[in-house]
């Protein structure tokens, strides 16, 4: 009969912990919402995954409130070698978000743009960031790479070129209608 396999905490495989270097756990041991639970997987992944990212991760100090749907809050804490999550709104967080659980769900999955939402005001600031540089790389580590969506998007010079096309052919359009209308009502 084979033996169990046994990680020491902090490692990969076990919930808290990160093979990337970078240990993604509960402040004080304490049992995540559903909420925090979420987070806590998905900067597990991107940490484990993609180099770039626990670069960022291991420069980042700052701390974000992240609230939705009927008062459920988590608080994400960057410190280095260790991000820290807790239930409810951290005491004086640098960012403090308040969004949506489906929309908070779209940021994460690469569907929406964190920035852009907050411009929107989809995703509201409670308080404007105490520390804005600091908040703006935090948005920045949200946003999901590239290689993980399922549906790539356009690139922005795709996206001119189509527009372009498509406004010249637009404006042809109307010029020769313009001209058959002339030429069928008046222009003899």
């Amino acid at each position: 009969m084979m033996e169990p396999l046994q990680v020491a905490e902090g490692e990969g495989g076990v919930a808290g912990g990160s093979s990337s270097g970078i240990r993604v756990c509960a402040r004080d041991d304490q049992s995540l919402n559903g909420l925090g639970m979420m987070l806590q997987q998905y900067l597990e992944q991107n940490l484990d995954e993609f180099d770039d990212k626990r670069k960022v991760a291991g420069r980042l100090r700052a701390c974000v409130s992240v609230e939705v749907e009927k008062g459920i809050a988590t608080t994400v804490s960057f410190e280095g070698d260790r991000i820290l999550i807790e239930n409810g709104v951290g005491n004086r967080p640098d960012l403090h978000l308040q969004a949506s659980y489906l929309l908070l769900t779209q940021v994460l999955t690469g569907k929406a743009n964190p920035y852009a939402e907050v411009l929107r005001g989809n995703m509201k600031l409670k308080a404007f960031p105490k520390r804005p540089i600091q908040s703006l790389k935090t948005l920045g580590f949200l946003k999901v790479p590239e290689e993980l969506l399922l549906e790539p998007r356009s690139s922005k010079a795709k996206t001119y070129v189509i527009w372009a096309v498509g406004s010249v052919l637009g404006v042809g359009s109307l010029g020769l209608l313009v001209y058959y209308l002339f030429q069928l009502f008046g222009g003899g």
